[in-house]
């Protein structure tokens, strides 16, 4: 998983070229560095052969709806 503001296009990149990369989303404390803050939790959403960055973003994006409501019940019990 590769961090910053644009990891999502960055990551798809490295993936459809084929570069040894984990491909998912993480919930993590929020610190003044992007994305080093302590992870909550993590949800795997791997790269298919075929994807398109808009197929890839949109089950990107429901991991991410799944681990944020993992991680709130974490956090809030």
């Amino acid at each position: 998983m590769l961090p910053g503001k644009d990891s999502l296009a960055g990551t798809f990149e490295a993936a459809a070229r084929g570069e040894p990369i984990v491909t998912g989303c993480m919930i993590h404390h929020v610190v003044p560095e992007v994305d080093a803050g302590t992870v909550i939790d993590t949800e795997p959403c791997p790269y298919r052969p075929g994807d398109t960055l808009d197929t890839f973003s949109a089950r990107m994006h429901a991991a991410e709806r799944t681990v944020l409501l993992r991680a709130l019940v974490t956090l809030v019990g």
